[in-house]
């Protein structure tokens, strides 16, 4: 019986173990996902030998991989107009936010995270439903001693690949709250029509 609570017990402590390594791993991704995608966007924005129309195409393509559309898709619709949705609109939708959506967080780079900055992640932790989701909090401020910095929040998926689905600046500005209440007024606008929603949105500022 001894021998049978001590399997027991190395049973229990390498679960809890293993637990706490994968949930340390997926912290620590997404503060080198985070470090990396800034570094890879100044990248783009400090390269003054590409014209600047150019570098906004070459940073919305960049962008666009790492943005959680699907998600985004269903927050902004709603889940109740999704589910009702055919697999050809659904898909339609998805390409038409996809790119929007790249737009405006290509936006929120430009404006917010400088060519001359100091990026700092100060802690992150898992939210949502079962830990769904990861907010990893950071600040952004110019290099010189006297300037002024702001707080990025940043929301992460975690599916196969860690992906941003939201944006919020200094615990105000929320890009995913923005992009709903934009999409839900054209959907308004046009009685709940999803195509002349789709069609819209290329439109959207």
């Amino acid at each position: 019986m001894l021998k049978v609570y001590k399997i027991l017990f190395v049973n229990v402590f390498v679960f809890i173990f293993s637990t706490n390594l994968l949930v340390a791993s997926s912290l620590q991704e997404s503060e080198s996902f985070l470090y990396k995608f800034v570094e890879n966007a100044l990248i783009i924005l400090n390269d003054e030998d590409i014209p600047s129309d150019q570098r906004t195409k070459l940073l919305v393509e960049f962008v666009t991989p790492v943005v959680d559309s699907e998600l985004v898709s269903k927050s902004t619709i709603g889940s109740k107009k999704w589910k009702k949705l055919s697999d050809e609109e659904r898909e339609n939708f998805l390409v038409a936010l996809k790119n929007y959506l790249s737009k405006r967080v290509s936006v929120y780079v430009t404006n917010y995270v400088a060519t001359d900055i100091n990026f700092k992640i100060i802690k992150n932790e898992f939210v949502g439903k079962n830990d769904k989701y990861i907010k990893v909090y950071s600040t952004v401020s110019g290099s010189g001693t006297d300037t002024i910095g702001f707080k990025i929040n940043w929301f992460l998926s975690q599916n196969n690949d860690l992906k941003i689905f939201n944006i919020e600046v200094d615990d105000g500005v929320h890009l995913l709250k923005i992009l709903k209440d934009q999409i839900q007024a054209v959907l308004n606008k046009h009685d709940g029509d999803i195509n002349l929603l789709i069609a819209d949105l290329a439109e959207l500022d």
